[in-house]
């Protein structure tokens, strides 16, 4: 009996458990673990290091992950910003209930190999020319501005017991006032 399907290489994925100090990596399917400092000299040397399809998960941290996104994005390596609540939820999921961080980049890499997750594919400088979606002066999406109506007056304006309920359960007695 023979096979003649194709052989596909399967992708180098990298969980980071980002802190204010240090970086916890560990990489699929060597599941070799490593700490780094949280400067942008040690982020930038690693990123130097990584194969161009070597896909980077970490969850989405306020502040933290500035300096990891703008080494990525340098370099031009994929990356997929996580929820952290969803890194969690797949945790318990997967029978996962311990917290550190060596922990967490472990889950964050066997999530990017289980799950079909959102890709952030960085464009070099010299290659956006060539893409006039990613041109914000050929694109007016560009940045994207948000919706049209935002704030209170978004939804209706108005008091909440004025508009219109959406379930009978919301309905406001105004007889008993």
């Amino acid at each position: 009996m023979t096979w003649t399907g194709t052989l596909t290489m399967r992708q180098l994925i990298v969980g980071c458990d980002l802190s204010r100090a240090f970086l916890d990596l560990c990489d699929l399917p060597s599941d070799r673990l490593q700490r780094l400092p949280n400067t942008r000299d040690a982020i930038a040397n690693w990123a130097e290091t990584l194969t161009s399809e070597t896909l980077t998960v970490f969850e989405a941290s306020s502040g933290c992950n500035n300096t990891l996104i703008a080494a990525l994005t340098e370099c031009a390596h994929p990356l997929s910003r996580i929820n952290p609540r969803q890194a969690r939820e797949f945790a318990r999921a997967t029978g996962v209930l311990d917290k550190t961080d060596r922990v967490d980049a472990r889950v964050l890499t066997q999530m990017g190999a289980a799950l079909d997750l959102p890709i952030i594919r960085p464009v070099l400088g010299d290659q956006r020319h060539d893409r006039p979606d990613l041109d914000p002066d050929r694109n007016p999406r560009l940045p994207y501005q948000g919706p049209a109506r935002q704030g209170p007056d978004a939804c209706g304006g108005g008091r909440l017991d004025e508009r219109r309920p959406r379930h009978r359960s919301d309905r406001v007695c105004h007889s008993a006032r």
